[in-house]
């Protein structure tokens, strides 16, 4: 049998490790903290410090049910009569669920998720539900990372919280992906000018909210609002970039 005095000590020494564990975790939080309030959040050390100070939960994502619709209508439109060989690959996939959707499609025989944080990362590989998905920890803005070719190239939110100099030579970037393979390019979550996009692509459409796909030059000219805002998240809208040979199959004016 514990003596009295051996258990006392055995509850100090149980309630001295859980002070100095929760110690240790408050000084951690205010680290985190301290690094989000100076940090870019353009920047992969953002990211990372925010997915391990709050944790990861698959299927939480800031844009999920614009991305849900934009890419529901994309694969019908496009790729509903044909297998695309390349497949598909999602910039700024975070925890979202756009990736396992994909690849639950069928459609693409790989989708290929990328993001810059290492944490976010490896829960998603850990919870992955096909041979299809693949998670990849790459910086989109080095020239290292290398994408060559995608049928389908999703942008979720993550053109939206890059600096101002960084934005146009990442869209280039990545538009090549889908110039390459004469396939789609979809911009979910970016407020910021249509100019940055429009201009690059074989067709530039807006899908809005109420499930319209709308060339942007019609949307420019017929609109009572500004496309910005249709376009955008303030919008419940997104861009699709479409640099196939046969625009028509995409665009409705």
């Amino acid at each position: 049998r514990i003596s009295f005095g051996r258990r006392a000590r055995l509850l100090l020494a149980v309630v001295v490790l859980r002070l100095v564990h929760a110690a240790a975790a408050a000084d951690t939080r205010d680290a985190y903290d301290a690094v989000l309030r100076v940090a870019s959040m353009g920047a992969p050390l953002w990211w990372e410090t925010f997915h391990r100070r709050n944790g990861v939960r698959p299927g939480q994502a800031w844009f999920a049910p614009i991305a849900e619709r934009v890419l529901r209508h994309v694969l019908h439109a496009t790729y509903r009569d044909r297998c695309p060989p390349r497949g598909a690959i999602v910039f700024g996939c975070g925890a979202s669920r756009t990736v396992r959707r994909l690849a639950a499609s069928r459609v693409f025989r790989r989708v290929v998720g990328v993001d810059a944080s290492p944490t976010v990362i490896a829960t998603m590989r850990k919870t992955a539900t096909s041979r299809r998905e693949r998670y990849v920890v790459a910086d989109a803005l080095r020239p290292k990372t290398n994408f060559t070719a995608a049928d389908l190239v999703v942008d979720e939110g993550l053109l939206d919280i890059l600096d101002a100099q960084d934005r146009g030579p990442y869209v280039e970037r990545v538009a090549g992906t889908a110039r390459n393979a004469e396939g789609t390019f979809v911009v979910i979550g970016y407020a910021g000018t249509p100019a940055l996009l429009v201009n690059r692509s074989t067709v530039a459409a807006c899908l809005l909210a109420d499930g319209r796909l709308v060339g942007f030059d019609s949307l420019v000219r017929t609109a009572p609002v500004d496309p910005q805002a249709l376009c955008s998240p303030h919008g419940r809208g997104a861009y699709v970039l479409d640099f196939g040979a046969a625009p028509a199959r995409l665009v409705g004016v």
